[in-house]
């Protein structure tokens, strides 16, 4: 018998969900290359390819708040080229994977050591998921979510969780022990360990990637907290 790809578990166990907000869609198919979870593997591999590569057990976890409009994910499986692809003659890289590219690399973890997730999995129906993801979450959806996430987090085992922006943040701090940081406002660049759900790691809040005004203090922070030798891949 031949077990699930990780990535394939996280699939079968999403398509469990039935409690959507209204103005959130589930995704509804992969996109090829390198995209986050759920719209793509969440891990690097090459463009145009849907083929798995080695999970990356024990390492980065790229944590952000919500992963895209239906808009932009249509966009994509249109044009065939994902979000975290290299650019392409005509179109330019999406601008979270371009920051989060630059600050791994100078923090020293390579592009297979990390998987990246979202609190929020699904897809905000309209043209603009910036600011807070859903005005209709459901206690039942927000329950969900968190024990979707943290199925995650049990099978990874990550290392370090990379948390981007303040949106990410306020969602990490209501399921860390203790409290690593207030609500609201963007921490300082400082790795904090912790326990997520089950799992103690360290955490490092960094300003969103997408505009990387903060880029040089969050790769050193990163950089601080990663030990190479234990990401396995």
């Amino acid at each position: 018998m031949t077990s699930l790809h990780p990535v394939e578990d996280f699939w079968l166990k999403l398509s469990e969900c039935d409690c959507y907000p209204d103005d959130v869609t589930p995704v509804t198919q992969r996109l090829p290359g390198t995209a986050a979870f759920a719209a793509g593997a969440g891990l690097w591999r090459p463009a145009g390819t849907h083929d798995l590569p080695d999970f990356p057990y024990g390492g980065l976890m790229v944590l952000g708040h919500n992963l895209d409009t239906e808009t932009g994910y249509r966009s994509a499986l249109e044009s065939g080229v994902s979000h975290g692809d290299p650019s392409v003659p005509g179109q330019r890289m999406m601008s979270t994977w371009a920051g989060l590219y630059k600050l791994i690399d100078r923090a020293g973890v390579r592009r297979t050591d990390f998987f990246f997730t979202n609190a929020f999995v699904g897809l905000m129906k309209g043209d603009s998921n910036i600011g807070k993801f859903t005005r209709q979450a459901t206690a039942e959806y927000t329950a969900w979510r968190r024990e979707f996430l943290a199925y995650q987090v049990n099978v990874m085992r990550p290392q370090a969780v990379l948390v981007l922006g303040t949106h990410a943040c306020d969602d990490v701090a209501d399921i860390v022990s203790p409290l690593p940081w207030r609500r609201g406002k963007l921490p300082p660049p400082t790795p904090i360990v912790g326990r997520l759900f089950d799992w103690e790691t360290t955490l490092i809040p960094a300003f969103h990637t997408s505009y990387q005004k903060r880029i040089t203090q969050d790769a050193a922070a990163l950089e601080a907290a990663w030990t190479p030798t234990k990401a396995r891949t």
